[in-house]
């Protein structure tokens, strides 16, 4: 099983919350070994835009082809960066996913930098986006150039 939560409405604990507190929603998976032995579980970050790679990852045979915005969560690294359609969220820090620049620590300090990994993750937000809105508005016919 996969539980996750959404937070479309939900109203925050308290005035002026930290964003990784607005931002963050549970993904609770259940099963009979279901996460790899030599997991380490804190290192783990993802979106809702990575749920179908991972549990595709989950159901189908290894090696098989499929095509996904998001990544498998259970393969992400301390160094990875989880991508949604508002936040990006490291290890150490949480940006707005429109505008990087407007980023604070876990905690909600301000930041007066963009680490690289949030960076490179904001470029792949706008690459997502770009081939969300192409497939909408042009389909599957990608231009010959």
């Amino acid at each position: 099983f996969a539980i996750t939560g959404d937070h479309w409405n939900r109203k925050n604990p308290r005035p002026n919350a930290p964003a990784y507190e607005r931002a963050i929603v549970p993904l609770v998976l259940y099963g009979p070994n279901i996460l790899p032995k030599n997991i380490d579980q804190t290192q783990l970050c993802g979106s809702h835009y990575d749920l179908n790679a991972t549990f595709i990852e989950f159901s189908a045979p290894k090696g098989f082809p499929y095509f996904a915005i998001g990544r498998n969560i259970l393969t992400t690294t301390a160094n990875d960066v989880a991508i949604s359609n508002r936040w990006l969220l490291s290890q150490t820090a949480i940006a707005r996913a429109n505008n990087p620049k407007d980023i604070e620590d876990l905690q909600g300090n301000r930041l007066s930098t963009v680490p690289e990994n949030i960076k490179k993750a904001h470029r792949q937000y706008q690459l997502m986006h770009a081939v969300s809105w192409w497939r909408l508005v042009k389909g599957n016919q990608l231009p010959k150039q």
